[in-house]
């Protein structure tokens, strides 16, 4: 019955699924991976068949099967997050934390969005590897170039994990890189305000740091680049009252 309904209708995704667990209620594991194979090949971008088959295989405790159709799903839509996130799932599940790692680089040198960079960053922070969270933040930084929050976010990490003469490095590495990319981000809505709160974040961290001439500095240069800005000034002015 299920094969003469396919003949009439091939297309049917949900009549597919039903086939295939139909054979894995009889126990017949090598005639539902044949279903699953055969419906892969009438709709391969069908993102519920490759988790039901995944699923299935790792239900069974058939883990390579598993991995072998991660990987084939990964390659054949890397855009989907959902395919990249089961598969570091059940790689993080089990521990394997060099494969973990080698699936983040993967995907993260496709220029996903920054879900995939954000969750990469968490891996390595759990696993309590922080030259590699820094790696990670010096590639992520490069894809986009244009978000100050990426920089606010790497800026907190080394508050955190790092030392003054590395979170200085980081807000210096902020501003030089947006100032660099000025003219060709300028486009986009709020940047110049974006890269002025970063800059008056820096001067006031210095200041927090008892660098008060360091960030004196910091205000005059931006200044003298801005010299209307009304932000910069009032920044300043607050210093000036605090000091």
């Amino acid at each position: 019955e299920y094969e003469s309904y396919l003949k009439r209708n091939r297309l049917d995704m949900g009549q597919w699924l039903r086939y295939a667990f139909f054979e894995i209620e009889q126990h017949d594991i090598r005639r539902a991976r044949s279903v699953f194979e055969r419906a892969l090949l009438v709709d391969t971008s069908y993102i519920p068949l490759w988790i039901r088959y995944i699923d299935s295989e790792l239900k069974l405790k058939y883990i390579n099967h598993a991995r072998n159709l991660l990987d084939r799903a990964v390659s054949t839509l890397p855009r989907v997050d959902k395919l990249w996130y089961k598969y570091l799932f059940v790689e993080e599940s089990l521990e394997n934390w060099d494969i973990v790692r080698s699936l983040y680089n993967k995907w993260t040198s496709l220029e996903p969005g920054t879900n995939a960079w954000n969750s990469y960053i968490e891996f390595e922070i759990r696993q309590s590897q922080w030259d590699n969270v820094r790696n990670i933040y010096a590639r992520y930084v490069n894809v986009f170039p244009e978000t100050t929050d990426i920089w606010f976010k790497w800026v907190e990490f080394e508050t955190i994990y790092g030392s003054i003469a590395t979170t200085r490095q980081v807000y210096s590495l902020a501003v030089d890189s947006l100032i660099s990319h000025e003219n060709t981000l300028n486009y986009i809505f709020n940047f110049q305000e974006n890269l002025i709160e970063l800059v008056v974040a820096f001067a006031n961290w210095e200041a927090s740091k008892q660098e008060v001439e360091r960030a004196k500095a910091i205000f005059n240069v931006a200044l003298k680049k801005w010299p209307q800005n009304t932000t910069l000034t009032n920044a300043l002015l607050n210093l000036d009252r605090r000091y």
